[in-house]
């Protein structure tokens, strides 16, 4: 997370928005995780998978880059080592 968190702290002035989505079911272990990670970005909770489903995302933790017209640009999915050091498994447009 640190890679999102210095791109949230440098663009943010300019209006760059950056939100991370939880599909947890227990909205408490999402805000622990959170909180280990040292998430500095609002972190919103989709314990129905509503996003996960609409941007057709199987795998987590995923990143899509998403422009201001709703298009998307980016889609990168990882894999979580123990030491939650990603290894990037797939990326390209979703």
């Amino acid at each position: 997370m640190p890679h999102l968190n210095r791109l949230y702290d440098k663009y943010r002035a300019s209006g760059f928005v950056l939100l991370g989505v939880n599909v947890d079911d227990d909205a408490r272990n999402a805000v622990d995780v959170a909180a280990q990670l040292g998430v500095k970005f609002p972190v919103l909770l989709d314990t129905d998978k509503k996003v996960s489903h609409l941007y057709d995302l199987n795998s987590m933790p995923s990143t899509v880059v998403i422009d201001r017209d709703g298009r998307v640009r980016y889609c990168t999915v990882a894999t979580w080592m123990a030491t939650r050091s990603p290894t990037t498994s797939r990326s390209g447009n979703c």
